[in-house]
């Protein structure tokens, strides 16, 4: 029985760059949640810029945002759950981020610092940073940094487009200083950290708690490496038909692509029980007797 089914945003529930959840994956949604099975988004975005894709689908779901380290149980509603970085872990963060040279970003509940100015409302950090509903503010600038560092941030986020090589340097030297910090990638161009023991499946254990729900009645779905987590937590991990190795490694299933409509033949398949051929399992080597 699935009782709470949570997801990840970019690669999994959404299907384009349009700034919306495509209707396919709306309906199914919708008709899970008459049901009776709760929602939640679980997203490396803001809370606030996840949901701002669920208010315009009419959703209401709780929403784990910035790698679990921020929960509302609501679109735009007050915290549920928070977990920063040490201070001093973050400060030593952001310095090894600033010496890469490379873009990165600052993630507090309600603030965002860029180290380029120029990039402040591009897609890369956020869809809904500007909206009016929206309590994001952006900011730049070494006394801002500071500040957010010292009242407690979330994640801080270290991208590029073209220079790979930096960016592997820069992820061994946070795994060999910082071992305490939990790294993660939504995308091979970036790396993502977060306070230790901080993920989408510690949030989503903790939400699912709330909700008087076990873990083994929990169904996820992602598709990245930042998902494998909660892929694994839940008794139903669902690996989107684009995912990446490491999360289809963690998956029980597989569904469609992002492209077609994944998430919504996931729900109607193994949620709702309706007859269909779109989810398949993921049979891993071990459960072949593979040996080496």
């Amino acid at each position: 029985m699935i009782s709470l089914i949570a997801m990840d945003m970019d690669g999994t529930l959404l299907s384009d760059h349009t700034g919306r959840i495509a209707e396919e994956n709306v309906r199914a949604l919708r008709e899970a949640g008459e049901r009776g099975i709760r929602l939640a988004l679980a997203s490396g975005r803001f809370a606030d810029d996840a949901g701002g894709f669920a208010r315009l689908a009419g959703l209401d779901l709780a929403v784990i945002g910035l790698n679990g380290g921020h929960t509302v149980l609501h679109p735009g509603g007050e915290t549920f759950d928070t977990r920063v970085i040490d201070p001093e872990e973050a400060a030593a963060l952001f310095r090894l981020a600033q010496g890469s040279g490379l873009l990165h970003a600052i993630f507090a509940t309600h603030t965002l610092w860029v180290s380029d100015p120029g990039m402040m409302y591009s897609s890369i950090w956020g869809t809904y940073l500007n909206q009016p509903w929206s309590r994001i503010g952006v900011c730049s600038g070494g006394a801002a940094a500071e500040r957010l560092i010292r009242e407690g941030v979330h994640k801080i986020v270290v991208i590029t487009e073209d220079r790979p090589e930096t960016l592997a340097v820069l992820r061994q030297r946070v795994i060999a200083e910082l071992p305490g910090l939990t790294m993660s990638s939504s995308w091979f161009t970036n790396i993502e950290v977060n306070a230790g023991g901080v993920s989408k499946a510690s949030a989503l254990e903790r939400l699912a708690a709330h909700y008087g729900i076990l873990m083994a009645e929990v169904m996820t779905l992602g598709d990245g490496e930042n998902d494998c987590a909660m892929l694994k937590a839940a008794g139903c991990g669902v690996a989107m038909g684009n995912a990446a190795p490491e999360a289809i490694a963690c998956a029980r299933w597989q569904t469609a692509a992002n492209t077609e409509f994944g998430v919504a033949w996931a729900v109607r398949e193994l949620a709702l029980g309706q007859k269909g051929h779109h989810v398949r399992p993921v049979v891993h080597p071990e459960s072949r007797g593979l040996t080496q």
